[in-house]
């Protein structure tokens, strides 16, 4: 057989998995019937080496037919799993609507760069999903999206720097983004400086953020001071480095009084007008 094309590929998950899908929602509502075939078990064999990632959702038909015949049999009383399925079409109908806009006119985005289980997975996090404007994981169509954060989101997950580097980095690091599209304060921030680190601080509020900075810049202050204790080469450059440090910290010093006093009068200003 000869290697299937994207398209072809494509074709034949979204095929797959609305055979799947359209089964195991029958059974799962009490319209059992019996699984159809496993027809696609030939391109499964066959094109192994052909097969990349965007064609993963293939897999899904053997797991949606074989949540199929587990509800048959009655190994499964709950249409739980069925939502694996229909997750699956959800992804695939935005990763088709993204490659028809052409990911959206971002220069380091192509069609080869983009993960669909990475993208699925994303799809996981609630947060995401309120992000792009969907109802749930498993709406299946996408007529609603947010093209805009949808452009976004590709953006930070696949657009690679001069250093192969994504802003989301590993996928581990996706409970992370959905905290920061979840706050306002977070999504501005990544959204002004393209740090998934320093954004997430915020997911929490910029005062937690603030302390967490002030105890990072604390922390490693005094790991510092340790390692100087042993036998470290310091150079000019550190010097410079340390008037830089204290500088800023003198600055820092000055402003977060500041703060306080501005804050402690508008305290007193509040206690005087509920008197």
């Amino acid at each position: 057989m000869s290697s299937l094309t994207n398209f072809q590929q494509r074709c034949l998950a979204f095929s797959a998995l609305c055979e799947a899908a359209a089964v195991v929602d029958d059974i799962a509502n009490g319209r059992a019937r019996t699984p159809p075939p496993h027809l696609l078990d030939a391109v499964f064999t066959q094109n192994q080496t052909d097969i990349g990632d965007v064609f993963n959702p293939l897999a899904a038909y053997r797991v949606g037919m074989g949540i199929a015949t587990d509800l048959l049999t009655g190994k499964i009383r709950s249409p739980q799993q069925a939502r694996y399925v229909a997750q699956l079409l959800t992804t695939l109908n935005l990763y088709d609507r993204a490659r028809e806009k052409k990911f959206y006119g971002l220069q380091r985005v192509q069609e080869e760069d983009i993960s669909f289980s990475l993208l699925s997975t994303a799809l996981s996090y609630t947060n995401i999903v309120k992000h792009l404007n969907l109802p749930s994981r498993e709406v299946v169509e996408v007529s609603d999206l947010n093209d805009d954060h949808a452009k976004e989101l590709l953006s930070w997950m696949f657009a690679q720097d001069q250093h192969g580097e994504t802003v989301l980095g590993e996928s581990r690091r996706l409970k992370a983004l959905a905290a920061v599209v979840g706050s306002t304060t977070a999504l501005s921030e990544l959204r002004k400086h393209g740090k998934l680190d320093q954004a997430y601080l915020y997911s929490d509020g910029p005062g937690e953020a603030f302390n967490t900075m002030m105890e990072s810049a604390e922390s490693a202050i005094a790991s510092c001071l340790t390692m100087l204790n042993g036998e470290v080469e310091v150079n000019e450059s550190h010097v410079k480095a340390a008037e830089r440090i204290s500088n800023n910290a003198d600055n820092l010093d000055i402003l977060i009084k500041k703060a306080l006093r501005r804050s402690s009068s508008r305290q007193l200003h509040g206690s005087g007008k509920e008197g």
